[in-house]
Protein backbone atom coordinates (compact mmCIF):
# COMPACT_ATOMS: atom_id res chain seq x y z
CA UNK A 1 0.00 0.00 0.00
CA UNK A 2 1.28 3.36 -0.96
CA UNK A 3 1.50 6.02 1.62
CA UNK A 4 -0.15 9.29 0.93
CA UNK A 5 1.63 12.62 1.31
CA UNK A 6 0.82 14.31 4.60
CA UNK A 7 -2.01 16.76 4.46
CA UNK A 8 -1.43 20.44 5.31
CA UNK A 9 -4.12 22.78 6.60
CA UNK A 10 -6.58 23.96 4.04
CA UNK A 11 -6.06 27.30 2.49
CA UNK A 12 -9.04 28.70 0.65
CA UNK A 13 -10.82 25.44 0.80
CA UNK A 14 -8.13 23.36 -0.88
CA UNK A 15 -5.92 20.95 0.87
CA UNK A 16 -2.25 21.56 0.21
CA UNK A 17 0.10 18.70 -0.11
CA UNK A 18 3.73 18.88 0.86
CA UNK A 19 5.90 18.14 -2.10
CA UNK A 20 9.60 17.87 -2.50
CA UNK A 21 9.53 20.61 -5.15
CA UNK A 22 8.30 23.52 -2.95
CA UNK A 23 9.99 22.99 0.40
CA UNK A 24 13.70 22.89 -0.55
CA UNK A 25 13.57 26.31 -2.21
CA UNK A 26 13.89 27.95 1.19
CA UNK A 27 16.55 25.83 2.88
CA UNK A 28 18.49 24.36 -0.03
CA UNK A 29 22.22 25.07 0.40
CA UNK A 30 22.84 24.96 -3.34
CA UNK A 31 20.11 27.48 -4.15
CA UNK A 32 21.20 30.24 -6.60
CA UNK A 33 19.61 32.87 -4.35
CA UNK A 34 21.59 31.72 -1.32
CA UNK A 35 24.79 31.47 -3.39
CA UNK A 36 24.46 35.12 -4.46
CA UNK A 37 23.37 36.51 -1.10
CA UNK A 38 26.20 35.06 1.03
CA UNK A 39 29.06 37.07 -0.61
CA UNK A 40 26.94 40.21 -0.52
CA UNK A 41 26.28 39.76 3.19
CA UNK A 42 29.98 39.10 3.84
CA UNK A 43 30.89 42.21 1.85
CA UNK A 44 28.47 44.38 3.84
CA UNK A 45 29.85 42.97 7.07
CA UNK A 46 33.44 43.74 5.97
CA UNK A 47 33.11 47.33 4.62
CA UNK A 48 33.03 49.15 8.00
CA UNK A 49 36.29 47.43 8.98
CA UNK A 50 37.91 48.30 5.64
CA UNK A 51 36.69 51.90 5.83
CA UNK A 52 37.96 52.29 9.39
CA UNK A 53 41.38 50.87 8.45
CA UNK A 54 41.64 53.11 5.39
CA UNK A 55 40.61 56.20 7.40
CA UNK A 56 43.19 55.43 10.09
CA UNK A 57 45.90 55.05 7.44
CA UNK A 58 45.02 58.41 5.82
CA UNK A 59 44.91 60.13 9.23
CA UNK A 60 48.32 58.81 10.26
CA UNK A 61 49.77 59.77 6.86
CA UNK A 62 48.48 63.34 7.22
CA UNK A 63 49.91 63.58 10.74
CA UNK A 64 53.33 62.47 9.51
CA UNK A 65 53.31 65.00 6.65
CA UNK A 66 52.12 67.81 8.93
CA UNK A 67 54.69 67.00 11.62
CA UNK A 68 57.56 66.84 9.13
CA UNK A 69 56.61 70.17 7.53
CA UNK A 70 56.27 71.90 10.92
CA UNK A 71 59.50 70.50 12.33
CA UNK A 72 61.58 72.87 10.18
CA UNK A 73 59.62 75.88 11.41
CA UNK A 74 60.01 75.02 15.08
CA UNK A 75 63.78 74.66 14.71
CA UNK A 76 64.00 78.07 13.01
CA UNK A 77 61.78 79.67 15.64
CA UNK A 78 63.90 78.26 18.47
CA UNK A 79 67.02 79.97 17.04
CA UNK A 80 66.01 83.55 16.20
CA UNK A 81 68.04 85.49 13.67
CA UNK A 82 69.60 88.90 14.29
CA UNK A 83 66.73 90.60 12.43
CA UNK A 84 64.20 88.90 14.69
CA UNK A 85 66.19 89.90 17.79
CA UNK A 86 66.19 93.55 16.70
CA UNK A 87 62.48 93.56 15.86
CA UNK A 88 61.47 92.17 19.29
CA UNK A 89 62.05 95.56 20.91
CA UNK A 90 58.90 97.49 20.00
CA UNK A 91 59.52 100.81 18.31
CA UNK A 92 57.09 103.65 18.87
CA UNK A 93 56.36 106.43 16.37
CA UNK A 94 58.45 109.56 16.65
CA UNK A 95 56.69 112.15 18.87
CA UNK A 96 55.50 115.15 16.87
CA UNK A 97 56.25 117.84 19.48
CA UNK A 98 59.93 117.12 20.20
CA UNK A 99 61.66 120.16 21.69
CA UNK A 100 65.29 119.14 21.29
CA UNK A 101 67.28 117.25 18.66
CA UNK A 102 68.22 113.65 19.38
CA UNK A 103 71.33 111.71 18.60
CA UNK A 104 69.97 108.88 16.47
CA UNK A 105 71.47 105.96 14.59
CA UNK A 106 69.75 103.83 11.94
CA UNK A 107 68.75 100.26 12.79
CA UNK A 108 66.96 99.09 9.60
CA UNK A 109 64.01 99.49 7.24
CA UNK A 110 61.08 97.55 8.65
CA UNK A 111 58.68 96.36 5.96
CA UNK A 112 54.95 96.13 6.62
CA UNK A 113 52.01 94.66 4.71
CA UNK A 114 48.65 95.82 3.39
CA UNK A 115 50.33 98.90 1.89
CA UNK A 116 50.30 100.66 5.30
CA UNK A 117 53.16 101.62 7.61
CA UNK A 118 51.18 100.28 10.57
CA UNK A 119 50.20 97.06 8.75
CA UNK A 120 51.39 93.59 9.74
CA UNK A 121 55.15 93.18 9.84
CA UNK A 122 56.89 91.40 6.95
CA UNK A 123 60.39 90.65 8.29
CA UNK A 124 61.39 88.83 5.11
CA UNK A 125 61.23 92.21 3.25
CA UNK A 126 63.30 94.22 5.76
CA UNK A 127 66.25 96.16 4.33
CA UNK A 128 69.58 97.39 5.64
CA UNK A 129 70.10 101.09 6.31
CA UNK A 130 72.19 101.50 3.15
CA UNK A 131 69.56 99.95 0.80
CA UNK A 132 67.35 102.21 -1.31
CA UNK A 133 63.65 102.33 -0.50
CA UNK A 134 61.56 102.74 -3.66
CA UNK A 135 57.91 103.36 -4.48
CA UNK A 136 55.73 100.31 -3.80
CA UNK A 137 57.22 99.47 -0.41
CA UNK A 138 55.39 100.18 2.83
CA UNK A 139 57.03 100.37 6.22
CA UNK A 140 59.22 102.64 8.32
CA UNK A 141 62.81 103.36 9.23
CA UNK A 142 63.65 102.23 12.71
CA UNK A 143 66.24 104.35 14.53
CA UNK A 144 67.71 104.12 18.00
CA UNK A 145 68.43 107.01 20.33
CA UNK A 146 72.10 106.69 21.22
CA UNK A 147 71.63 108.31 24.64
CA UNK A 148 68.55 106.39 25.86
CA UNK A 149 68.53 103.22 23.70
CA UNK A 150 64.89 103.91 22.76
CA UNK A 151 63.73 102.57 19.38
CA UNK A 152 61.68 104.98 17.25
CA UNK A 153 59.77 104.68 13.96
CA UNK A 154 60.51 107.48 11.49
CA UNK A 155 59.86 108.12 7.81
CA UNK A 156 56.72 105.97 7.75
CA UNK A 157 55.60 105.26 4.19
CA UNK A 158 52.59 103.78 2.44
CA UNK A 159 53.37 101.81 -0.70
CA UNK A 160 52.14 104.73 -2.85
CA UNK A 161 53.44 107.69 -0.84
CA UNK A 162 56.61 108.23 -2.92
CA UNK A 163 56.03 110.04 -6.20
CA UNK A 164 57.84 109.08 -9.40
CA UNK A 165 61.34 107.65 -9.12
CA UNK A 166 62.09 109.17 -5.70
CA UNK A 167 64.28 106.91 -3.56
CA UNK A 168 65.68 107.27 -0.08
CA UNK A 169 67.82 105.33 2.39
CA UNK A 170 67.19 104.84 6.07
CA UNK A 171 70.77 105.91 6.74
CA UNK A 172 69.46 109.46 6.00
CA UNK A 173 66.70 109.12 8.63
CA UNK A 174 68.61 110.68 11.59
CA UNK A 175 69.34 113.82 9.55
CA UNK A 176 65.76 113.91 8.31
CA UNK A 177 64.35 113.74 11.85
CA UNK A 178 66.58 116.54 13.09
CA UNK A 179 66.04 118.72 9.99
CA UNK A 180 63.60 121.00 11.81
CA UNK A 181 66.14 121.77 14.52
CA UNK A 182 68.96 122.23 11.99
CA UNK A 183 66.72 124.60 9.99
CA UNK A 184 65.89 126.71 13.04
CA UNK A 185 69.56 126.87 13.99
CA UNK A 186 70.47 128.05 10.46
CA UNK A 187 67.82 130.80 10.56
CA UNK A 188 69.06 131.93 13.99
CA UNK A 189 72.57 132.42 12.57
CA UNK A 190 71.28 134.90 9.93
Amino acid sequence: MATAAPMLPQVYGQAQRQTTETEPLIDAPGSPIRALSEPVVRCWQRWPRVLLTLGAFVYVSLLVVWASSNSDKTIDDAQPSAVQEESRVPARPYPSGEAAPRRLQCVAWRATGRCRPNGPREPQNDKKCSDFIVNGMSGFCEVEDIDTGERIQVMQRHCTSLKGDVKFRCSDAPSFVNYRFDGHAAVQKL
